[in-house]
């Protein structure tokens, strides 16, 4: 099944990379921080059928967003999340960071979807708690709803 023209699989990473390496950590599964030379490495395969130009060309390449690979065996890596940005380094034969997971793909994917979707749930607990402490100072500021609609 395709979402937006990847697999629905597939996870996409906004979290912090240290939050998600921390939480590999947490699970107690091997990881590789490594530097990929794009041109020089033809046993990396895309996950993604496609990509679109004109995300290659929106995308930035900088170590604060790796690309994040699977290991399928030990001449089979698949890219699990950052393939816009794996193209936009091949076209500009640029390197570029990568997290290399020792798990397959599957397997890599299923536990950085996790890591995702409680990265993501842990900021909105975040933003609400916040919403809810301004309102209880605005409520002891004697200052109401019912004022603020004037």
């Amino acid at each position: 099944m395709l979402k937006n023209g990847r697999p629905y699989h597939l996870p996409q990473i906004s979290a912090p990379y240290p939050i998600v390496l921390q939480k590999l950590d947490d699970e107690n599964i091997n990881y590789n921080l490594i530097n990929i030379q794009p041109n020089e490495n033809d046993n990396i395969n895309p996950a993604q059928l496609f990509v679109f130009s004109d995300e290659i060309t929106n995308c930035s390449i900088n170590d604060d967003n790796p690309i994040w690979l699977a290991e399928d065996d030990s001449q089979n890596i698949t890219i699990c999340d950052g393939h816009h940005r794996y193209f936009k380094a091949l076209q500009n034969t640029k390197p570029i960071k990568a997290i290399k997971i020792h798990l397959n793909c599957k397997d890599a994917c299923r536990i950085l979807n996790k890591i995702q979707d409680i990265y993501e749930y842990e900021n909105s607990l975040s933003l609400e708690n916040n919403n809810e402490d301004e309102n209880v100072v605005d409520m002891n500021n004697g200052n109401s709803f019912l004022s603020s609609i004037d």
